[in-house]
């Protein structure tokens, strides 16, 4: 994702995990050298996700090398587009 901008990277995001969501597998994002997740960067990804998809989708991710910080952050964003 690196060279893009915030909004194209979580589309670009988007269009590696909706296909993914199709089959039996699960999706894992390693968040090793990322700094911030910005609402730009997950608006076309995990948002787009979760509005295409609903939010149960999000059971079948999961996270290496997120720090508390970023998961808390997730977890107010993901609350907040679903409320």
């Amino acid at each position: 994702m690196q060279g893009r901008t915030f909004p194209d990277a979580g589309s670009a995001l988007f269009d590696i995990i909706n296909p993914v969501l199709d089959t039996n597998d699960n999706i894992i994002l390693d968040l090793d050298g990322v700094d911030i997740l910005p609402s730009m960067f997950l608006n076309p990804s995990i948002g787009r996700i979760i509005k295409e998809r609903g939010r149960n989708s999000m059971s079948r991710f999961s996270f290496r090398n997120i720090t508390r910080n970023q998961l808390a952050g997730l977890r107010t964003y993901v609350d907040k587009i679903c409320s």
